[in-house]
């Protein structure tokens, strides 16, 4: 291969290295956004749940709810608890929080 050939074929190269690293560069971006899409309309998909707190837990049940991004509706002093709106997807961690006794799901999936 004479020299002046291997000066275009190292020039179309380089070209098509920039053209890769253009195109790379408007495509991950715009992975990025449809995933954090995805992740806000989970986060805000609400349900209403009953919370039952562990005895003597009460102030802490509320607080582990708050946490999660979820708040008290209204309380149920009879069951040691109240109902409560949280993101659907804290569901199956607030049944681990410290305070928590249960959380029963008692209405639909709403987007807030």
């Amino acid at each position: 291969m004479t020299k002046p050939a291997r000066q275009r074929l190292g020039a179309t190269a380089a070209a098509v290295g920039v053209a890769v690293a253009a195109v790379g560069a408007a495509v991950l971006p715009l992975a990025g956004t449809a995933t954090a899409a995805v992740r806000d309309r989970h986060a805000s998909m609400q349900t209403e749940v009953m919370i039952k707190a562990k005895s003597g837990q009460l102030a802490v049940a509320r607080h582990d709810v708050s946490l999660v991004g979820g708040r008290v509706l209204s309380e149920r002093p009879v069951a040691n608890g109240f109902y409560a709106q949280i993101p659907v997807t804290a569901v199956a961690s607030l049944r681990h929080a410290p305070g928590i006794a249960s959380v029963v799901t008692v209405g639909s999936a709403i987007n807030e």
